[in-house]
């Protein structure tokens, strides 16, 4: 068990003040209040001050730096931070005002480094009828009820590689936790989906907490990865290559992102043909089995295969 949490709240900006607005209101709000809040700034060519101005008695400080991405612009916020937990949350997205406090509740029931709590997905004002962990509960991992949370001793890379409903803005982790895996990592900048390194290294061998209760808006725009299924795909398959060769999986996990790779690479490579989409195919096909093992025969021909005849199916376990 844990005694009283310390969040640090961390949010994240580029180029939205109006998003901002809405999301700093809702850190405002809380329930539980935030023992500190950091805005970072990272690199606005808009004027943001009108969403940080007037907000006198909230434990607020505005850090800003030169453009360098999000992972880079949260590790700015968690090394000025003090608390023992880190909470992160984008400018387009918002807290629900019970978050901190069902946070906390996770946090209390057990010994997690890191809690995840569900959300709803809104647009235009409109929240979706059903959040989002409601669709996957038949497949997570067995885990403890405990005081209406569900603990993990660790989340299966199987899990997160098929669901994929781990976003910094849904999540706290544990300051001590946050510096053992070295915090984010800013080589990733730019690559679709990228806070999924984050959590996978946050979780695939460290305890955590899942909340059912949504406690998170998250926005859907045109600026979100979900809007472009290919770009979204080939971008987990690069993660999962970047991962395959940064962390100590075993024998049985090392197996399971090669088949994963291997299935999927193809079909996205396909589709990326299919699309006429070049930046993509090139960046599938850097994930396609090394030409240098085939002979160019061999290479011509299994490309051709990939394009015209896609094998169908998912990944076996």
């Amino acid at each position: 068990m844990n005694g009283r949490p310390r969040f640090s709240v961390i949010l994240i900006s580029h180029n939205r003040a109006d998003f901002l607005t809405e999301a700093l209101d809702s850190v405002a709000a809380q329930t539980w209040p935030a023992s500190e809040i950091f805005v970072v700034d990272d690199g606005s060519t808009v004027d943001i001050t009108p969403a940080t101005k007037d907000r006198d008695g909230l434990p607020l400080t505005v850090i800003r730096q030169d453009n360098a991405g999000q992972q880079a612009a949260r590790n700015t916020g968690a090394a000025a931070a003090s608390g023992d937990w880190l909470v992160f949350l984008d400018d387009d997205d918002q807290f629900l005002p019970d978050h901190l406090e069902t946070l906390a509740g996770a946090i209390q029931s057990g010994t997690p480094d890191t809690v995840f709590a569900n959300f709803v997905r809104f647009e235009d004002g409109e929240d979706e009828a059903e959040s989002f962990f409601a669709r996957f509960p038949k497949h997570f991992p067995p885990g403890n009820l405990s005081g209406g949370y569900q603990h993990f001793a660790r989340w299966p890379v199987e899990d997160q590689a098929e669901l994929s409903i781990f976003y910094p803005s849904v999540m706290a982790i544990r300051r001590q936790h946050y510096e053992a895996i070295g915090g984010f990592d800013p080589r990733i900048r730019g690559i679709k989906c990228e806070d999924m390194e984050f959590t996978t290294r946050a979780t695939y061998r460290s305890p955590l907490a899942l909340s059912l209760k949504p406690t998170v808006r998250y926005r859907m725009h045109e600026g979100n990865s979900v809007r472009d299924p290919l770009k979204r795909e080939i971008g987990k398959l690069r993660i999962w290559d970047w991962l395959r060769g940064t962390l100590d999986w075993n024998k049985e996990e090392r197996a399971y992102l090669d088949r994963l790779i291997a299935e999927r690479a193809p079909h996205a490579f396909r589709a990326a043909f299919l699309l006429k989409d070049r930046a993509e195919l090139e960046r599938a096909a850097a994930l396609l089995p090394s030409p240098s093992k085939l002979h160019p025969k061999q290479w011509l021909r299994r490309l051709y295969a990939m394009i015209a005849f896609p094998r169908p199916g998912g990944v076996q376990r």
